[in-house]
Order: C-alpha cells, then sequence, then structure tokens
C-alpha cells in the first residue's frame, strides 16, 4: 500500500517504509503508537524507540507487507531491516509501553504550556516567581538527597508514573543492579518486564509528590540502547521552544532555535555545519575564529544531544548562538560573492527556506539595522545641536581663537 497513507492514523504494529527525496536507500519503522498529527513513537531496526515527525512532502511512504515482507515498488533497498521482526508477544508490550510514553510526552507539553502561559501572568524577579508562589511551590517535600532550594524535579522525572518512580533498571554504570541485559530489542524487553520507558529509564528510586514541578531548561532524558544518554539532535530540535520571560537579559530576538534549525537542515549535526561552513570559506584549522566556531559547535551539540538541554531557553546559549553568528560575520569576506550569488540562486530554484550561505538570522540583522538606524540618528541630532551653539555664539569662537592676550597690535 502505497501514496498518502496519513489520511487517517496509522495502527500501531503496522511497519511503514520510506525514502527521502535524492535518496537511494529505504529505511522501516514499525508504528507503536501515535502521538499528534504526523508524529508518532515508532520502533527502528537497531532497537531503540524514537519520536518521529513523518513529512509526506519531503518523503515518499508505503506500509509493508507483514506477511511475505517484500519491499513495495519504487523503494530502493533497505539501510538496515528487523532480524529478526519483534514477536507478537514483545510487540504488544513495547506498543503498550510506547502508548503510555506518547501520553506522558502529551502531558510533558501541556503542563510546559501552561507554565508558559502563567510565566507571562508573572512578576519575575532574576527568574524566579513571586515569593508567595516560590512558597506553594516549595511545599511538596524534597526528593532523596536533594538540598531544600535546590534545582527541580527534570522533565523525564515529573512525567513519570507512580510505579516508574519506584522502580530501577540495572545497567552497566549501576553498581546495584543487573548486568546481564543485553542491547537491542532484548534490553527492551528486559526494561519493559521491570517497568521502565526506554526513552526516560528512571535513575533510581524517586519520592512521589502530588504536583511535580516543571523545568523549563531541560528535556526529557533519553537513552540508547546501550542505557547511555543520547538524544538525537534532530529528535531534540524537534522539541526546542523559546519561552518568554520578561526579565531575560539579551537584547534582541530570540535567536538559538534558529540556529540549531539552520544547522539541522544544512549540515544534520551543528559539527556537521562547522566541517561545511569551514569548505565553504576554505578555511584552516590554525586560525583562531575557526577552532572558536567549532568549539561552540561542539557546545551546542552537546547541550542537546547529551545534556539534552531546553537550550531555547537558557540565556547563556542565546549569548552562545550570538557569539558564533558574530564569528561567522567576522569571517564573511573569505566567503566570495560569485560563491554567496550561486548559492542565493540555489536557494530560489530548490526552494530551500534557509537562503543564506552563513549561520546569521534575519531577524538579527533586522535588529542590527533597526538599532543602527537609531544610534545614527540620535548622533546626527547631537551634532546638529553643537551646530546650532556654535552659530548661537559665534564671538565666543572667535576670543577662542585669538586666546589670552592676542587680538592688540601692542
Amino acid at each position: 500500500m502505497s501514496g498518502n497513507i496519513f489520511d487517517s492514523v496509522l495502527e500501531a504494529g503496522v511497519e511503514v517504509i520510506s525514502v527521502a527525496s535524492r535518496k537511494r536507500l529505504s529505511s522501516t519503522r514499525i508504528i507503536l503508537a501515535h502521538i499528534d498529527d504526523l508524529e508518532y513513537m515508532v520502533l527502528s531496526p537497531n532497537g531503540d524507540i524514537e519520536v518521529e515527525h513523518f513529512d509526506p512532502s519531503g518523503a515518499r511512504y508505503a506500509i509493508r507487507d507483514d506477511i511475505n515482507r517484500d519491499i513495495p515498488t519504487g523503494f530502493g533497498r533497505l539501510s538496515e531491516d528487523f532480524d529478526p521482526v519483534p514477536s507478537p508477544e514483545d510487540l504488544d508490550a513495547l506498543i503498550e509501553r510506547a502508548e503510555t510514553d506518547a501520553r506522558d510526552l502529551l502531558d510533558t507539553r501541556g503542563t510546559r504550556q501552561a507554565d508558559d502561559l502563567a510565566a507571562r501572568k508573572q512578576t519575575l524577579t532574576f527568574g524566579r516567581p513571586s515569593t508567595a508562589d516560590r512558597e506553594q511551590r516549595s511545599r511538596p517535600s524534597q526528593s532523596p538527597g536533594a538540598r531544600p532550594g535546590g534545582l527541580p524535579l527534570l522533565g523525564s522525572q515529573s512525567a513519570l508514573t507512580p510505579a516508574q518512580r519506584s522502580s530501577n533498571v540495572g545497567a552497566p554504570n549501576r553498581p546495584d543492579g543487573p548486568r546481564n541485559i543485553s542491547g537491542g530489542l532484548g534490553a527492551l524487553s528486559a526494561a519493559i518486564s521491570l517497568g521502565a520507558g526506554p526513552g526516560n529509564t528512571p535513575r533510581g528510586p524517586v519520592e512521589v509528590h502530588d504536583e511535580p514541578l516543571a523545568d523549563l531548561r531541560v528535556l526529557p532524558v533519553k537513552y540508547d540502547r546501550t542505557d547511555q544518554r543520547f538524544r538525537d539532535f534532530r529528535d531534540g530540535v524537534c522539541l526546542l521552544e523559546s519561552h518568554s520571560f520578561t526579565d531575560w537579559p539579551v537584547l534582541g530576538p530570540r535567536t538559538v532555535v534558529w540556529v540549531c534549525q539552520f544547522m539541522l537542515h544544512r549540515s544534520n549535526t551543528p559539527l556537521g555545519w562547522h566541517q561545511e561552513w569551514k569548505n565553504l570559506g576554505r578555511l584552516s584549522d590554525d586560525e583562531g575564529l575557526v577552532h572558536e566556531h567549532e568549539t561552540i559547535c561542539r557546545l551546542l551539540e552537546t547541550a542537546v544531544c547529551y545534556d539534552q538541554l531546553q537550550v531555547g531557553a537558557l540565556a547563556s546559549f542565546e549569548v552562545l548562538a550570538r557569539e558564533l553568528q558574530i564569528t561567522e560575520d567576522k569571517m564573511s569576506h573569505r566567503f566570495s560573492s560569485q560563491s554567496n550569488e550561486t548559492m542565493h540562486d540555489y536557494h530560489i530554484m530548490s526552494g530551500f527556506k534557509n537562503r543564506s550561505a552563513l549561520c546569521i538570522c534575519p531577524e538579527l540583522r533586522s535588529y542590527m539595522s533597526l538599532e543602527t538606524a537609531k544610534e545614527s540618528a540620535i548622533l546626527k541630532e547631537r551634532r546638529k545641536a553643537r551646530e546650532e551653539r556654535t552659530l548661537a555664539h559665534p564671538k565666543g569662537k572667535a576670543k577662542a581663537k585669538a586666546g589670552p592676550g592676542g587680538g592688540g597690535d601692542g
């Protein structure tokens, strides 16, 4: 079955084959749960449960026959396939776990939107709510080992159910857990049997609060099949949001989410964009700004993929994003005008929305133009005021030129 398979919600257990534009190899996913619109929880052949947003405008999709498992006509060979195919019992357990994770993800997003709306109505002081609100939020007891006044629970912990909070899945880096859980589907099945989700595995027993605190600074923590903390950069960028704060310390437009989206569309990752930027400008590694550019890209990729931070809500990463754009602006003379014109024509013809060859947010350029115009207007008014004062007191100016004791014949 091919064509537009998304006219209706796909059922759990359906295997979908996709091939992106200008790609030879196809990929396959098993649908586990529907989240919203074209967003699903899926199972990949390497055993990971992921959040995937299908894009019919940029790829072709077809449903794979679950009996003979032939590849539909028009699709190339698979980059990787399910070997073996999950058994019906394992698939039912994975679907049940994914449906729970999907509901938790929707609840987390709803909580963030509600908190964002409430934050706009509050009077904030240095990023903190009012005194009465802080007292109300501090009433629930602290989790074990937490200090009074410490950081609130991570987003993934606040989304866990009581059964998940009380469970603890063993792994090689946990001395109190079993060490015989293998990777892939075996690890998923073992994790599910112990009551933990693959995307938000609890790191230990956590005390349950009636009203868990939401932390806008972090994303739900995700682990790979080897139980290492990791989130794909594409997955992380899809979850980034620019939250509003009345005391935001960085002037101008918010650009860090735009920077991440630019790097994703151009080179998939920040370090990938650094390499492409370096090649486009024919830059060498021994140049100082090139090293600074690489360091910022590495920080950004580590923050999203490993630390899994909501960088759109962090002023520190807005400063880093601005510094990266300043660096690219300083090195813009190394990108020839002919190359820029060629890239500009390419983006117009291909329909690619990022028309600039450099990672500089258009809103930031507009903001700089407005601020420069304001500053020029102020300097112009000051110059006119000085000229008017000079015209109003010409004698004083003449005396100043003559100096003391000057102007007589003696």
